[in-house]
């Protein structure tokens, strides 16, 4: 929208990156070293970059691990899904993946966050797959604690109640 408008205004900016581009922020930063200024605002339907390796910056007691990105629900007030597209789950495969690698390394709480987390999996399973994703997770040795957070309220429903309650990790 106005990433242009930006670098020509603010000459004390040497580039524009949109949440679309996050796989890029690295060679953006060399390339702003090299001088060049730059806008990337990639498409936001991307979440490769989910996947990747991470830095925990949490501590060694809890991180944070991100189920999705982006939401559906264009509630008025939020412009969510205008900065990070469209909800967009990640692989449970992928997730467990991650989540076991934190275990590991010693993590023993899991906070598990989205924009959106109760609408995991209805974009790539069909259905809500939270519950789940919740209890393979639960079943990670050394995940001791398992926080949710982020659930929408009309997306609550028994089911997850019910592991809330019956889950002691959660």
């Amino acid at each position: 929208m106005y990433r242009e408008e930006i670098l020509d205004e603010i000459p004390e900016v040497d580039a524009v990156i949109g949440t679309g581009s996050l796989g890029e922020i690295v060679s953006a930063i060399n390339r702003a070293y090299e001088g060049k200024r730059l806008s990337l605002c990639g498409d936001l339907d991307g979440i490769s970059f989910l996947d990747g390796e991470r830095v925990i910056s949490t501590g060694k007691g809890y991180a944070y691990l991100k189920i999705a990105e982006g939401c559906d629900n264009f509630c008025t007030y939020c412009v969510i899904p205008s900065l990070r597209g469209n909800y967009r789950s990640r692989e449970m495969g992928a997730v467990l993946k991650e989540a076991e690698k934190m275990a590991l390394s010693g993590i023993k709480e899991l906070v598990v966050v989205a924009q959106d987390t109760t609408r995991y999996g209805t974009d790539i399973y069909g259905r809500k797959s939270l519950v789940e994703l919740l209890r393979k997770i639960s079943r990670i040795e050394g995940i001791e604690w398992i926080r949710l957070l982020y659930c929408y309220p009309d997306q609550i429903d028994d089911e997850l109640i019910a592991e809330i309650a019956e889950n002691d990790k959660i």
